[in-house]
């Protein structure tokens, strides 16, 4: 399975640093999304392409050298994602040969591992999204910048004023891709505007973190907070597993003697 990340977009308050290599937890937003995915190589063979923008594409990939290795980088002069960057990718030498494109972006950074297999189990073989309803979003202006739609007979679709967000995470099989994506057109729309898809809706018990998108600078502060306290939930918890294993094993002891 192929990850496609859109790292080419820039954040609103700042242009001095690509958005990728922004610090969440003091590691890189962009490692840090590929981390999500890495913790279900146990279930999943992913391939990381990393799409960036042309005059940040040698900074991103020198840094993240020193993170993971076995990444390929794309460079592209659009700072959106425009379909046509999939055409250029499906007739260039660095196309990936896969089952299913998963696709991506650096808006949501906590979005975790386990969001991530609830999402590709409930794939059914039609190009599916996940959406969100920011109503109860933590960060109120989500819902005004996130792209809206709403639902027809369980499809998404694409409009201003939709009751849904979309989260910038797709899944498509290969297959479809290839056909949706091998013929060029003159029309600049973003690729998520080509396709009729299946939606994933974003359960309640996972928006506190799940739903924060990132957008600008001054979102870091609360996004940050938000993952040294999921990252403190994540420790309880494996502590409580360990626990629970360590009295078993005290049980068996005593069974023995």
């Amino acid at each position: 399975m192929n990850i496609i990340i859109f790292a080419n977009e820039e954040t609103k308050d700042s242009k001095d640093n690509p958005k990728g290599l922004t610090r969440i937890g003091n590691i890189p937003l962009l490692y840090s999304i590929i981390l999500s995915f890495k913790k279900l190589k146990d279930d999943y063979n992913f391939k990381f392409i990393v799409i960036c923008h042309k005059d940040e594409k040698e900074i991103i990939e020198d840094e993240m050298e020193r993170w993971i290795k076995d990444i390929i980088y794309l460079s592209t002069s659009s700072r959106d994602m425009d379909h046509s960057i999939f055409y250029y990718y499906l007739n260039s030498d660095f196309k990936q040969v896969c089952n299913n494109y998963i696709i991506t972006s650096l808006y949501f950074p906590l979005l975790s591992d386990c969001v991530l297999k609830d999402f590709i189990e409930k794939f059914k073989g039609d190009p599916q999204i996940m959406i969100g309803n920011f109503s109860h979003s933590n960060i109120s202006y989500g819902k005004l910048v996130l792209p809206k739609l709403f639902l027809r007979e369980k499809k998404g679709v694409f409009h201003h004023n939709g009751n849904y967000n979309f989260m910038y995470l797709t899944i498509i099989s290969a297959s479809d891709f290839k056909q949706i994506f091998s013929i060029n057109t003159l029309y600049k729309v973003p690729y998520y505007h080509c396709i009729y898809f299946d939606t994933y809706i974003l359960p309640n018990y996972y928006s506190y973190y799940e739903s924060v998108p990132f957008f600008k600078e001054n979102d870091l502060e609360y996004i940050n907070y938000l993952y040294n306290q999921k990252e403190k939930r994540d420790l309880l918890i494996q502590m409580e597993k360990l626990w629970k294993r360590w009295k078993n094993i005290e049980e068996r002891i005593k069974k023995l003697e």
